[in-house]
């Protein structure tokens, strides 16, 4: 039997990940590598490659569906360990392969194990999470992690589920999304707003909204920081704009104000990041959007920007 590490990255309060970094011996089940791929999809067509993260908006009693999967790049075939950890908001999950419910192995120790893969094929699953009727506003998150049967932990991805926002309570709340997508955030941290992945060369765009939930007329302010999660976070460049004012510089430095707003108005503002060409090699970014108290520069609330690229199956 294999035995886990375990190690906590705390996002925010009530909001964890847990990453496996350590591996006992894993069986050899063919003597040819097989790495395996793992690929997540939340919204789009396309799906995101290791280390993705993907996320969708459900509200309490609703269901966000989620699709995932295996795909064997090696040049025997073989069978792959998934195993999945979930944290945040009681939710109830459900993972299946097919027609067969896999859930209970899928979270047990050693995970599920997949049928036999061959070579160029693809095992497919998908993940459904429902936040119970009743459900604060919060955030449930699944780390699902690939063992290959030669290589050990192979692939990796996290499901963020976003039980959606009521209306903020302050005068400095930030809300986020992409495209049509329900808004998150508001008076409450770190949910996620996601992109469809995207190509090298491509960028996703988010409607960053500042909006005076209080009583009286306020500012607010605007900072953008790489979230610091994913290794190469800063290679992905990004571009603000308030209505046609580029305004990048100076939300990166934290120095961007809004006009005041009276009691119930809004600002949008709109954030694209770029997949560059001279980083093909990463596979995620994710941004800090941050609403600060006026000119006090303190961060109210805050919610992340991220996209993904596109897995490919090689």
């Amino acid at each position: 039997m294999r035995t886990w590490t375990l190690r906590r990255l705390v996002l925010t309060s009530g909001l964890v990940l847990a990453g496996v970094v350590g591996l006992g011996a894993l069986p050899a089940a063919a003597a040819a590598e097989q790495t395996g791929l793992l690929q997540l999809k939340g919204i789009g067509s396309t799906f995101a490659g290791s280390p993705a993260i993907v996320s969708l908006a459900a509200a309490p009693g609703a269901t966000a569906t989620y699709a995932g999967r295996i795909y064997n790049n090696g040049s025997e075939g073989g069978q792959y360990q998934m195993h999945m950890v979930q944290d945040g908001l009681p939710s109830k999950v459900v993972v299946t392969v097919g027609s067969l419910t896999v859930t209970k192995y899928a979270f047990s120790e050693l995970g599920y194990f997949t049928p036999p893969i061959e070579p160029a094929k693809t095992l497919a699953f998908t993940v459904k999470v429902t936040p119970p009727a009743g459900s604060p506003q919060g955030t449930h998150t699944i780390e699902v992690d690939l063992w290959s049967p030669t290589s050990g932990l192979s692939q990796t991805g996290v499901i963020v589920t976003n039980v959606k926002p009521v209306k903020g309570t302050t005068g400095y709340d930030l809300y986020a999304r992409n495209g049509t997508q329900p808004f998150i955030g508001g008076s409450f941290s770190g949910q996620f707003a996601s992109a469809p992945s995207i190509k090298v060369g491509g960028s996703a765009t988010y409607t960053v909204r500042l909006e005076n939930d209080g009583k009286t007329p306020t500012t607010i302010g605007l900072r953008l920081a790489n979230a610091g999660f994913i290794y190469c976070d800063d290679a992905f460049p990004v571009t603000v704009k308030d209505g046609i004012i580029d305004v990048t510089t100076a939300v990166l430095a934290g120095s961007y104000v809004t006009p005041v707003l009276a009691a119930g108005a809004h600002r949008d503002l709109v954030v694209t990041i770029k997949y560059p060409v001279y980083a093909p090699d990463c596979q995620d970014d994710v941004c800090s959007a941050e609403a600060l108290a006026g000119q006090n520069g303190l961060t109210a609330w805050y919610s992340y920007l991220n996209a993904s690229a596109v897995g490919v199956l090689a």
